[in-house]
C-alpha cells in the first residue's frame, strides 16, 4: 500500500463469494488521509466487514488502492457530491472484525476521520 501524502482516491474492490461486487471509493484531504493511513497502521488484518444481512467479506490491506488527485479534483468530486460512493464502509473500516475476532470499537481508535463528512470549506463555489 502507498504511503503517498497529499489529496487522494481511497479505492477498494473485492467481491463477497463470487456472488456480489464490492466496489467503493472515497476522496481524502491530506488531513483525512494521514488519519486514514494511521488507522491501518493499528489493524490486524485480515478484517471482516459486514455488506448485508449476515454476510461479511473479507478485507487485507493490500485490497485498498491509492490514486494521487489534485486539489482541484478533489473540489470538483465534493462539488459533484462524488467524494465517496459504494462500500465506504469497507474503506473507512466501520464495524469490522479483525483477524483475532474482536470487533472494532470505531469511537475509540478512529475518531478524528469521517470521509463523507462535508469540509468547512464548501462555501466556495
Amino acid at each position: 500500500m502507498s504511503t503517498k501524502s497529499g489529496y487522494n482516491l481511497v479505492s477498494i474492490h473485492t467481491n463477497w463469494a463470487d456472488e456480489m461486487d464490492i466496489d467503493g471509493y472515497v476522496a481524502m484531504t491530506p488531513k483525512d488521509f494521514e488519519n486514514w493511513k494511521a488507522r491501518i497502521a493499528k489493524i490486524k488484518f485480515p478484517i471482516e466487514i459486514g455488506v448485508g444481512t449476515n454476510e461479511d467479506v473479507q478485507i487485507d490491506k493490500n485490497d485498498f488502492k491509492i490514486k494521487k488527485i489534485t486539489e482541484q479534483d478533489y473540489k470538483t468530486l465534493k462539488k459533484l457530491g462524488l467524494a465517496a460512493s459504494g462500500h465506504t464502509n469497507c474503506i473507512e473500516l466501520e464495524y469490522y472484525r479483525d483477524a483475532d475476532g474482536n470487533y472494532a470499537d470505531e469511537d475509540e481508535d478512529f475518531e478524528d476521520f469521517d470521509a463523507t463528512d462535508e469540509d468547512e470549506d464548501e462555501d466556495e463555489e
